[in-house]
């Protein structure tokens, strides 16, 4: 006889082993420190952000108020000459050297009074220029300085 022969016959499959069941893992009582690294780059960046938008609101005002101060700059320079060409002309046509003298000194005392109230104009502008382009620095710095204060 053969071994073959010897074998027992195989009527019916083998029954499929059941699937171990996997416990569960108790959740960790600590924070993971890639997660907590991965939320302190996201405060991070998003306090950055915060930052390049005050710095870009802030360049946006100080650009505001520059441009204020040119165009006033530039309509007095025009105010200015046309009131230096109409006293020349004035000047030139008086009959006499005290009438000219006079009117020179008028004239040098309203270009003196024109002067002092454009330049307290020039300075308001420049003032409110500088306030509007240091407040979005200024709530970036206070909130920086609250970041940074122990909790009370």
């Amino acid at each position: 006889m053969s071994d073959i022969e010897t074998l027992p016959a195989v009527t019916e499959a083998p029954a499929p082993a059941k699937p171990a069941k996997v416990k569960a893992l108790p959740a960790p009582a600590k924070i993971d420190p890639i997660d907590k690294a991965l939320d302190v780059l996201a405060q991070g960046r998003s306090f950055s952000k915060s930052n390049i938008m005050a710095l870009i609101d802030a360049y946006a005002a100080a650009s505001r108020g520059a441009c204020a101060v040119r165009e006033q700059a530039i309509a007095f320079s025009k105010t200015s000459f046309e009131s230096s060409v109409e006293t020349a002309k004035s000047v030139a046509g008086s009959k006499t050297l005290q009438e000219a003298l006079g009117l020179q000194v008028s004239a040098a005392k309203g270009a003196l009074e024109t002067y002092k109230s454009e330049l307290e104009k020039l300075s308001k502008t420049v003032s409110a220029s500088a306030k509007a382009a240091a407040e979005p620095l200024n709530a970036r710095t206070s909130a920086m300085m609250a970041k940074l204060a122990p909790a009370k």
